[in-house]
């Protein structure tokens, strides 16, 4: 399929000015690039945001490069989030999807037959002011099972059952998958922990970063503890609340901050507040519409069908 005919750049002002997240209430200008000779009968910017859709005709405003750009502005919701979007062109006999590149990391996109993939625009609180030290700082992330461990006797611990561990830390990452369904039946471990952090934090400030961002530690039972099954407990395999924050003192007297993915917008199916399989004490969502944590999820039919991560 030609590609060239629509064009839209994220990255560039030309298609969106401002670029990068924006504060809410503010107005950002949106446009695709329809090349000359191509006449289409609409142009409609798509909006997914505030939990609804909304379409907003696009107009035709300047010729560039042999292009006519169409435009639409777009005001940021009151409260912060995502705006999501793609454009609808269509013509006398054929409506055309023109959304985000299949990576979905923004700057140029790609036509399509179908509903693409959207780009995102981060809504933040308006009057929100990033810290001055925050701007020139360097950020370090670390995945902490594959980071370090600070065992001195290089022992991994608490890893669920049936777990690979690796023994050497070059060896390539490998998901245990089922054949038919594709679901992840175990996950792999190397063994990083929160005490190999602290064993390297010399090293971290001979790098000069100012700040560690950690991928979630929680309690969960995969290796990227996205899956959050306890938002208030260390995941034993990396250590224990007490550990954390012998860290993060450690790390201040060395100069650096610390910044912890918090996952919130969803948790593990096996969590206090899901608890899907029983293993936790608390009532969770799926056992009972009166759990106290039966509003965080989106059920059609409780309690087998609802949202999740996968759909």
């Amino acid at each position: 399929m030609k590609q060239d005919w629509l064009i839209h750049n994220s990255q560039l002002p030309d298609f969106r000015s401002p670029f990068g997240a924006v504060s809410c209430h503010s107005a950002v200008v949106i446009a695709l690039a329809v090349a000359a000779g191509s006449q289409p009968v609409q142009v409609t910017l798509r909006l997914w945001h505030n939990d609804h859709e909304e379409k907003i005709p696009m107009t035709a405003t300047v010729v560039k490069n042999g292009n006519l750009y169409y435009q639409a502005t777009v005001t940021a919701p009151e409260q912060p989030g995502w705006i999501w979007y793609y454009f609808i062109v269509e013509d006398s006999d054929r409506v055309w999807f023109y959304g985000n590149n299949q990576e979905q990391l923004g700057g140029i996109g790609q036509i399509s037959l179908d509903v693409p993939p959207s780009y995102q625009i981060t809504v933040y609180e308006q009057g929100l002011s990033t810290p001055a030290w925050f701007k020139d700082t360097i950020i370090y992330q670390i995945f902490v099972d594959r980071f370090a461990n600070g065992n001195a006797d290089k022992r991994v611990e608490h890893t669920p059952k049936g777990s690979v561990l690796h023994t050497h830390w070059d060896n390539n990452p490998v998901y245990v998958r089922d054949m038919q369904t594709g679901s992840i039946l175990s996950y792999d471990f190397f063994g990083g922990n929160l005490a190999g952090v602290i064993e390297k934090l010399p090293y971290l400030q001979q790098l000069g970063i100012g700040v560690i961002y950690f991928n979630p530690i929680f309690q969960a039972p995969s290796n990227h503890k996205y899956d959050t099954a306890d938002y208030k407990t260390v995941d034993a395999q990396f250590g224990d609340n007490e550990l954390f924050r012998v860290l993060c003192a450690k790390a201040a007297e060395a100069g650096i901050a610390v910044i912890l993915d918090g996952v919130f917008s969803h948790t593990g199916s096996d969590s206090i507040y899901f608890n899907r399989s029983g293993a936790y004490p608390a009532v969770g969502a799926y056992q009972s519409a009166n759990s106290p944590y039966y509003s965080w999820y989106r059920f059609k039919r409780w309690p087998d069908d609802y949202e999740s991560w996968w759909g």
